[in-house]
């Protein structure tokens, strides 16, 4: 047509939390060559992907992509007996956020405005309080976020114009 205007949004988010609580508990306390495993792992990824277009003399395209993770990974040992030949206790979080937007346009006078945002905003906790008590030749206690290199926070813009006269605009 002579005249293509549009605009759309994708939005993606999580925002989910996992718990695992041990209180009063006896476990493996009398297995010596048990090994004790007590995990919160929050696992996610989360995507908003949008592709685009306008095909017309004078033609404007406006999109934009927001993914997020903000939930959390909780583990909480309170007065517990707890025994073994390993003893772990973990809350991880490997948030993986990708946010993604493919714009095109085409004609005498295109005007684009692409916007993409990705955020991992997880967290992890892990208490022990007092009043535990432990029976292991080894203990692992670990609150982490994220793995090695892995990357867990991804935005991507990819906008292509083609006109006589042009304005893009990408975040």
């Amino acid at each position: 047509g002579a005249v293509a205007v549009g605009a759309l949004v994708a939005d993606a988010h999580n925002d989910s939390d996992v718990y695992v609580t041990a209180k009063n508990s006896k476990l493996n306390k009398d297995k010596a060559n048990a090994a004790t495993v007590i995990e919160a792992k929050k696992d996610n990824q989360v995507n908003a992907e949008i592709e685009g277009g306008a095909v017309g003399l004078v033609d404007g395209v406006g999109l934009s992509s927001t993914a997020s993770d903000k939930g959390s990974a909780n583990v909480t040992l309170d007065k517990n007996q707890i025994g073994g030949k390993k003893i772990e206790a973990k809350a991880t979080a490997v948030p993986r956020v990708n946010a993604i937007v493919d714009n095109d346009a085409y004609g005498i006078l295109a005007i684009q405005v692409s916007e993409a945002t990705a955020r991992a905003m997880t967290s992890t906790n892990l208490t022990v309080s007092d009043g535990n008590e432990l029976f292991a030749d080894n203990v692992l206690l670990e609150s982490a976020v994220g793995t090695g290199n892995e990357t867990t926070a991804k935005a991507d813009v990819v906008s292509v114009n083609g006109s006589a006269i042009a304005a893009s605009g990408s975040t």
